[in-house]
């Protein structure tokens, strides 16, 4: 349903907090802007790799429950985007997230 407005990328259940950002995130402690900036990226491409033409500029929608455990570990990579749907425009990146 997501999917059908023109401007939203919904993922049914992708690999990509599981299979890149989880263990990017625990190769090191540091948890500076910059590596901050590095994580988003590269969960983000691997967002975009999977949609594949189809996500350009549009709002990114992750609908996969499954990291909801891991909650913690997303607020410290994307503070102030869970969940936050009224603030979102294109480019933004929304989980769905069951608390």
């Amino acid at each position: 349903m997501l999917d059908a407005h023109p401007e939203v990328a919904a993922l049914d259940e992708p690999t990509a907090f599981l299979d890149v950002l989880q263990p990017e995130f625990h190769k090191s402690k540091e948890l500076s802007g910059a590596r901050l900036n590095t994580l988003r990226r590269l969960y983000i491409q691997a967002l975009l790799r999977e949609l594949g033409s189809a996500g350009a500029g549009k709002l990114l929608v992750d609908k996969n429950p499954s990291p909801t455990a891991r909650l913690p570990l997303w607020l410290k990579v994307f503070p102030g985007e869970v969940p936050r749907p009224h603030l979102a425009g294109a480019g933004t990146l929304l989980p769905e997230v069951w608390i």
